[in-house]
């Protein structure tokens, strides 16, 4: 389990605000048993997984140990994995490797796009630095658009378009 720092009032216990996992697991309710899981090589932040009933999106990638730190001194966070899974046997379906930065995902089937983005929002983490917006195609992994972008909410898709404080962006074209 990953316990960071108090982000909302001084002296704030946060030791049950559990950021990220180590383990996805997908259950078959009707019956109760295990269908698949995915043990992570690093760790699965909880904002970084996109689910469908076809597709599991996830991030796979190192703790940013510094969000346990008031004023952290180094902010260095290694990149991770991007995967896109198969929701009901768990087979990848594709995966990057290449500066996988981010801490949200989001995806529109309709659109066949995955938006890789940040939450810098007042209460974020230091891991949360923000400035980027990446979509890939959500069937293939291949990168249609990156854009440096200042933003301070949780970017999210409506239709064909990503809104965030600070802007709104096409989300086939990355066109403000």
């Amino acid at each position: 389990a990953h316990v960071v720092t108090y982000r909302y009032k001084a002296g704030g216990d946060m030791r049950k605000q559990l950021t990220e996992s180590d383990l996805f697991f997908v259950y078959d309710v009707a019956t109760g048993e295990l269908v698949w899981q995915y043990q992570a090589q690093h760790s699965i932040r909880h904002n970084a997984i996109a689910i469908d009933d076809e597709k599991v999106c996830l991030i796979d990638r190192p703790l940013a140990d510094f969000d346990r730190e008031k004023k952290p001194a180094n902010k260095d966070h290694a990149t991770g994995k991007l995967l896109a899974m198969d929701a009901k046997t768990g087979r990848v379906i594709w995966q990057r490797t290449d500066d996988v930065y981010g801490t949200v995902l989001a995806f529109s089937k309709r659109h066949k796009a995955l938006m890789m983005s940040y939450q810098p929002t007042r209460f974020r983490l230091d891991s949360e630095i923000g400035g980027r917006i990446s979509v890939f195609d959500l069937y293939e992994g291949r990168p249609l658009w990156e854009v440096k972008a200042n933003y301070q909410s949780r970017p999210m898709i409506k239709d064909r378009t990503i809104y965030a404080q600070g802007g709104a962006w096409d989300l086939l074209t990355g066109k403000p």
